[in-house]
């Protein structure tokens, strides 16, 4: 059996999930989800949002860590063993995310995100 999923589903789910996002913050986290249309929208929420550059940035060197992640893993465990190699991923991954969330310097962003 093959399954297919056509584009406009996709296109559907896309849809679904931007309209539904807001609830789910809101159901969530107990705060309202930020709408650029809502005359109450400040300057200071404006001032949160990520440029595109480092949006694009951060996926580009996540991408890239997961890749040579990939690429690495299978021989490392061959030479060290799976146990020790799976223990420091997650001590390597761990520390990409505390350093992610005690910084705002993009240069440390973007080095914790190749090492995540």
């Amino acid at each position: 059996m093959v399954s297919w999923v056509s584009p406009l589903s996709i296109q559907n789910y896309y849809s679904l999930t931007r309209l539904a996002m807001p609830y789910f913050i809101t159901e969530r986290t107990g705060l309202p989800a930020p709408n650029p249309s809502d005359p109450n929208y400040t300057a200071e929420e404006a001032a949160f949002t990520i440029p595109a550059w480092k949006q694009s940035l951060m996926s580009s060197v996540l991408s890239a860590g997961t890749f040579f992640g990939a690429l690495m893993a299978g021989d490392i465990a061959d030479f060290f063993g799976r146990r020790v190699t799976i223990i420091t991923g997650c001590l390597v991954f761990s520390l990409g995310c505390i350093l992610q969330i005690a910084t705002t310097h993009m240069g440390v962003v973007s080095t914790s995100l190749l090492s995540s």
